[in-house]
């Protein structure tokens, strides 16, 4: 028998994690006011049956004492209950009963009749999100008016998927996610009854790999005993504990806070060859680094394991707030082309070596000034407004100015030298306007006037948008360090022998070619 059958807690007190929901239940059953439908839900593996089996015992007990919700685990109806053979008890899987007609001949036709053993019927269904529509609204009058020796317990995973009216005729209790510390200690109980002693930082990674699920924790536990082993250290476990999809999201985003190309590649690479879906890893990194700046930008830790709490309070000067929210835009667009991409990792691949590259890199806010040059001032920030079809939201601060005087004409080379980090700046917020500005040059410098050449009349009328025209004014005058003009003219096709093809220009602004 597996492991975590074995180490069933047969009692309220042995169910761990879910106190709030323990205190409540007995308290019912102790003042005899239990509710005819329960709705237990939250992830899997964290106790939902268990506490469904318990209570159905509790309630049948033909020993419990007055006053109590404790059953005696020695009656008859305990007993049955513990072996699996009560009569009364019937436990049903929705997920290969989701039709009408076995709602109806197991659950409701069952119902009416009485209990043939035990004081209370008990439907313990689970996934009960997998009943069909017309099964639901069979279960739904049985629910509203169910006879007084009958008792349902509704378990899910997916709680948003049950109708409102089911939810409405029952008591819900969500369970949570398990914590670390808590599965560590019922693991190193269980190992000690088993005879075997784990080390502590084992029994940390196999909770850190279950992610609050007990039962994936126990089943992690055992793989590891099979081994045969009495002492269990970590090099031992090492082949049975290959690191977590949660471990390659710290290491890859540990490498881009520290802008470390080869470490970056690794981490991906890592995650790839250990089968990890890279839609998914994109995803978890997603979800971790919008918490991080959450965390970073309000310095209040967020309700998650301890092992993520400490990662993030050695890394918010690495990533605060600003870069994590930077860093979250290259993420999501990257991650939309994961499903298209000719190799799964390329667009992650991608983002580490956009994000560790220089160029960005001198996008980003400077605070630092050097120890021997007096402090310059800081160009104003400036709002922009939308720009096309996306929005450009602020300029960013900068802490040196290319060009300070605002009536000489613009030196060429400090224009050029700032096109870069200008379209960079751009893309962050409007990748389609920013994909017009990568296939323009810097054609002509009069004065303070700098003319763009670009690929087509569609791609001028684009950039010679009053509002458009202006927000890039000012994007540009900000870096440049001065006010600027922008015209804008067509590029003679000899000019343009690496120009994209018309395809990709469609592309880029979601279109196709039609001939």
């Amino acid at each position: 028998m597996a492991l975590y059958h074995t180490h069933r807690p047969q009692a309220f007190e042995a169910v761990i994690g879910q106190d709030h929901i323990i205190q409540t239940i007995t308290s019912q059953i102790a003042s005899d006011s239990v509710s005819h439908a329960y709705l237990f839900s939250g992830p899997r593996g964290v106790g939902k049956t268990t506490t469904a089996r318990i209570l159905a015992k509790a309630m049948n007990c033909t020993e419990r004492k007055t006053g109590t919700a404790l059953p005696c685990d020695s009656c008859n109806q305990c007993l049955a209950m513990q072996s699996g053979s009560a009569m009364d008890i019937i436990e049903i899987d929705a997920a290969s009963h989701t039709g009408v007609d076995n709602v109806r001949q197991n659950i409701i036709e069952n119902a009416q009749f009485k209990p043939s053993q035990a004081a209370y019927k008990v439907f313990i269904i689970d996934e009960v999100h997998m009943l069909s529509t017309s099964a639901f609204n069979a279960l739904l009058k049985t629910l509203e008016e169910p006879p007084t020796h009958v008792i349902f317990i509704l378990a899910t995973t997916e709680l948003h998927k049950l109708p409102a009216t089911i939810i409405s005729r029952t008591q819900r209790f969500a369970f949570h996610r398990v914590a670390q510390d808590i599965i560590v200690k019922h693991l190193a109980a269980i190992a000690k009854k088993e005879g075997v002693t784990v080390a502590e930082d084992v029994l940390a990674r196999i909770a850190g790999k279950s992610d609050g699920c007990v039962r994936d924790a126990i089943s992690l536990l055992e793989q590891v005993m099979a081994t045969g082993e009495k002492k269990i250290d970590a090099q031992s476990a090492a082949f049975i504990l290959p690191p977590t999809a949660t471990e390659h999201v710290f290491s890859l985003l540990d490498a881009l806070g520290k802008r470390i190309q080869s470490d970056g590649l690794a981490a991906i690479g890592n995650a790839f060859e250990e089968g990890i879906d890279m839609l998914h890893f994109a995803d978890d990194c997603i979800s971790f680094l919008r918490t991080h700046m959450v965390y970073a930008a309000t310095q209040t830790l967020p309700s998650v394991d301890d092992v993520s709490q400490a990662w993030m309070k050695d890394h918010v000067d690495e990533l605060n707030a600003h870069r994590s929210l930077l860093l979250l835009d290259l993420f999501l667009k990257r991650r939309s082309t994961i499903r298209t991409a000719p190799i799964p990792q390329l667009p992650l691949e991608l983002l580490v070596l956009e994000w560790c590259d220089d160029s960005v890199s001198s996008s980003q806010p400077v605070t630092e000034q050097t120890a021997d040059a007096p402090a310059e001032p800081v160009a104003k920030k400036t709002p922009v407004k939308a720009v096309t079809q996306a929005v450009v939201k602020k300029a960013a601060p900068l802490t040196k100015k290319i060009h300070a005087a605002t009536h000489t004409p613009l030196e060429d080379d400090a224009v050029k030298d700032a096109w870069k980090g200008f379209v960079s700046q751009i893309e962050s917020d409007a990748p389609t306007l920013s994909f017009i500005l990568k296939t323009a040059d810097i054609h002509a410098i009069n004065g303070h006037t700098i003319t763009l050449a670009v690929e087509s009349a569609f791609h001028r009328s684009k950039l010679e948008e009053k509002e458009c025209k202006k927000n890039l004014e000012t994007v540009y005058g900000d870096i440049v360090g001065c006010p600027i003009s922008l015209a804008v003219v067509i590029r003679e096709k000899q000019d343009a022998p690496n120009a994209p093809n018309v395809q990709s220009i469609a592309a880029a602004f979601g279109g196709d070619v039609v001939s």
